[in-house]
């Protein structure tokens, strides 16, 4: 569980680097013995720059103490990033076996310059001004098991 939560977290942080554009959705799945989690990434953008991520978690699972860490680790992890980088927002709610969670990085108020000196690796994915591009996105999200459309 350990590892499928630190690669919630690091979905979660390329949420981070993400008028008229199109839209690219990344969609992935998980199943473990106990949970499954669906995940989808909706990138906005305009021109070859991204806008705005926002991904959306759905875990089910009849632990509710699995259900209650995601939750927790999910929140704690956008409240970090929003204190350090702005523009962050999460909603998560548990009803039933599922938790839903949506988080949005609004990349007009985040602070991608700042990520980009905390975050070397981030280099991979920006252009010369530290703008995430729409190829760096899904490169990102493909290396994380991501099908990207």
């Amino acid at each position: 569980m350990k590892k499928i939560i630190n690669i919630a977290l690091v979905l979660c942080l390329c949420v981070l680097l993400t008028g008229c554009g199109k839209t690219v959705k990344c969609t992935s799945n998980s199943k473990q013995k106990n949970y499954t989690m669906d995940t989808e990434q909706v990138i906005k953008t305009k021109g070859d720059i991204v806008t705005s991520i926002t991904t959306k978690y759905v875990i089910e699972s009849k632990d509710k103490k699995i259900l209650k860490d995601f939750k927790k680790q999910l929140e704690d992890q956008s409240k970090s990033n929003n204190a350090s980088y702005k523009g962050y927002d999460c909603k998560a709610s548990i009803k039933g076996n599922k938790l839903n969670v949506t988080i949005t990085a609004d990349y007009k108020k985040f602070d991608l310059d700042k990520f980009v000196k905390d975050n070397p690796a981030m280099k991979d994915y920006v252009n010369k001004d530290n703008k995430l591009t729409v190829d760096g996105a899904k490169k990102m999200y493909k290396a994380s098991g991501a099908t990207c459309k």
